[in-house]
């Protein structure tokens, strides 16, 4: 599906609404014939020791040596604009540059995964050649097994007066899409959809590591903070598979569209979130009954089943957005939402069983328990999940993807390679191009969201390129950057 410049801009942007995604890895390193979970309580850590082999910390930063010694420290921006770094707790992320559509989304998010997945490469060459007998692991998961969560972060820019009122509505909107964009889990009561709900305990909170909410409050806007502000979701699933972030990421920019447009929200808020969400997830189902059938209790005093409430949100936001071309893949969004609504309501999944990554890892798990005759609480189920999770060479997302067990997206991401200046902003390009050039020039500069320094020795001090717009540029400012970092400017001195 080719994408055609977005339409839709929101009132008082100077283009679509920027939309980014930050992904959270957990690292581990094991003897080289095991995988993380072979251990009885199937262990890997995000953040401290893991026996046997080298401890996290040690493992993350073998991988990200190479860039520790190019730009001086675990942490750099690249060639597409987006952000590589290693963050608190020794995890690897991946921060998106800033994208105008969902191909955008699909093919940076897809880029972290392969560029994370280079690094794990390269960092096992060298354990190999070092004889030391250990395996590394990345896991694109959700949890480890001390309680740590991490996983998928969402950002979307919003006006600075963006209303809690419809804060709250996006809430609503977070708490239902669990059932359909999420990556599936076992918990000690067996099987559940989703991996990060047991971790949210808050609807808004500015922290991120307790006490985590379904959308975090600290105001970074990576552009003028008196005009506009980042929304920030934290609740999702780290999936590994394109649909659920297809229909996560998509229905949330064309509610954020519909509430542009004043779509009714008075009968759309939760009484009490949290508790929805909780009973929300862990609703029992089989493959023949229907889902989404929780009762909710809404602010106006209704009460509503899950599934009811979805359509109702989904229906207004398509009559509030139809034919506006907002995402990009409007209309790949509206069908996998109805789809979805659909499924629920008739218990009938195969319509969506190559988009639900929670049925697909619900369907590998019940094969292994029936090929090795375990339960839900044998360590072989959990190290399958893990496995599934696993953005390495041992993983099994590949294997699936070849035997056509899900929605790939192809075209669409492709699409987001071919044609970037429809599917990033301005500001991303040029990032982008001024660190290629620095790498093919040797210049070091430091980059940042909202800016680029260079160093210019003749006067001991910085050239820099501000960049508060995220949709363009100054050109002629550009230029004269440029044309500092390819090298037109004296080299230092040698004891510089």
């Amino acid at each position: 599906m080719m994408s055609t410049p977005v339409t839709y801009h929101p009132e008082g942007f100077e283009g679509p609404r920027i939309v980014g995604i930050e992904t959270e890895y957990g690292v581990v390193c094991t003897p080289a014939t095991t995988h993380p979970s072979t251990t009885a309580s199937c262990e890997f850590s995000a953040g401290r020791h893991t026996k046997p082999g080298m401890d996290s910390s040690q493992a993350a930063a073998l991988m990200f040596a190479e860039v520790s010694r190019r730009w001086g420290g675990p942490s750099r921006f690249c060639e597409s604009g987006g952000r590589l770094y290693l963050d608190v707790g020794d995890h690897p992320e991946y921060a998106t540059a800033e994208c105008l559509t969902l191909q955008g989304v699909l093919g940076e998010h897809q880029r972290g995964d392969m560029l994370v997945a280079s690094m794990v490469e390269r960092a096992q060459n060298q354990l190999d050649r070092q004889g030391l007998g250990q395996r590394l692991h990345v896991i694109k998961t959700n949890a480890d097994s001390w309680g740590n969560s991490f996983g998928l972060h969402e950002n979307y820019m919003v006006p600075h007066g963006f209303s809690p009122h419809l804060s709250d509505v996006v809430a609503t909107h977070l708490i239902l899409r669990t059932l359909w964009c999420s990556t599936g889990d076992v918990s000690a009561r067996g099987w559940r959809r989703s991996a990060r709900a047991p971790f949210l305990h808050h609807v808004e909170s500015a922290t991120t590591t307790r006490s985590r909410p379904l959308i975090n409050t600290r105001d970074e806007a990576h552009a003028d903070s008196e005009r506009f502000r980042r929304l920030h979701v934290i609740s999702g699933d780290s999936t590994m598979t394109p649909a659920p972030l297809v229909l996560a990421v998509g229905s949330t920019i064309l509610l954020l569209a519909a509430l542009d447009q004043g779509m009714e929200t008075a009968d759309l808020t939760l009484t009490y979130p949290l508790r929805a969400l909780k009973d929300l997830n862990a609703e029992e189902w089989t493959p023949s009954t229907s889902l989404g059938t929780t009762v909710f209790i809404m602010r106006c005093g209704k009460h509503m089943q899950a599934i009811d409430l979805a359509r109702v949100i989904f229906e207004r936001v398509y009559h509030a957005c139809e034919g506006m071309n907002i995402t990009g893949m409007d209309d790949v969004v509206f069908d996998l939402w109805h789809r979805s609504i659909l499924a629920c309501e008739q218990g009938f999944y195969d319509q969506v069983e190559h988009e639900w990554e929670w049925l697909i890892t619900h369907r590998l798990c019940q094969e292994v328990m029936s090929r090795h005759h375990c339960s839900w609480d044998d360590p072989l189920v959990k190290r399958t999940l893990l496995a599934f999770h696993d953005v390495g060479p041992q993983g099994l997302t590949e294997p699936l993807r070849q035997a056509g067990l899900f929605r790939t997206f192809k075209q669409e991401i492709m699409d987001a390679y071919q044609h970037p200046d429809k599917n990033f902003s301005q500001r991303a390009i040029v990032r982008g191009q001024l660190i290629r050039d620095a790498l093919a020039s040797g210049t070091v500069i430091t980059a940042g969201w909202t800016s680029m320094r260079l160093p210019d020795h003749r006067t001991s001090t910085h050239r820099v390129l501000r960049m508060m717009n995220p949709w363009s540029v100054e050109a002629t400012e550009v230029e004269s950057f440029a044309e500092c970092v390819n090298h037109r400017l004296p080299p230092p001195p040698p004891w510089a």
